[in-house]
């Protein structure tokens, strides 16, 4: 997706800092619009990404994947973080190298219905964002640790069926984790070809 220029900057931006030397380098990072968005849950569930909290990556440095995808709540108050944080890229200069793969969108609770003015506004947002993704209520967030959760790795197969999430990745995750992974593969790709 091309950066709109008609966008106008967000008042409060989300900071941009450096990866941890100590972790390994993903190819996906994780950017939370707000707290509580489901960064640290995704990020224990999918084995390609870092999760960067609040914070854009800052993809200047050697060997820092430039590949991003922001994650909200399906809440006014997640789709407003949201709004302000695809802004934020479409407008600062020091996120030109950034690659945004789109907006992921968490559900906020277990209804599977959203008001008109809620589907409007996530109308709205998702224009902003090159693609967006859905994961659907997930109970055992609230009930299991970030580091008790399967991790779901690219090949692994995406369940067709809800699973106990103790066994296995949920394909909500599963199926959002295999498009992130494919889109940033895909890039690469026409990349080297496109040096070679």
């Amino acid at each position: 997706m091309e950066r709109l220029s008609a966008v106008s900057p967000p008042d409060r931006p989300l900071a941009v800092t450096q990866p941890d030397p100590q972790k390994r380098p993903p190819l996906v990072w994780l950017v939370g619009a707000h707290g509580g968005a489901g960064t640290t849950y995704l990020a224990a569930s999918l084995a390609f990404v870092g999760e960067k909290g609040n914070a854009w990556p800052d993809v200047s440095a050697e060997d820092v994947s430039p590949y991003a995808v922001i994650v909200a709540r399906e809440s006014t108050s997640g789709l407003d973080a949201a709004e302000t944080a695809l802004r934020q890229w479409h407008t600062d200069p020091a996120l030109r190298e950034v690659i945004l793969l789109g907006l992921v969108l968490v559900a906020e609770t277990s209804s599977k219905k959203l008001g008109k003015e809620l589907q409007a506004w996530r109308e709205s947002v998702s224009a902003l964002a090159p693609e967006t993704y859905r994961v659907g209520w997930i109970p055992d967030w609230t009930n299991l640790r970030p580091g008790e959760l399967p991790t779901w790795w690219p090949g692994d197969a995406v369940p067709e069926k809800k699973k106990k999430y103790e066994s296995e990745v949920p394909a909500t995750i599963a199926t959002v984790g295999h498009h992130l992974y494919t889109a940033a593969i895909a890039d690469l790709t026409e990349k080297e070809e496109t040096n070679a």
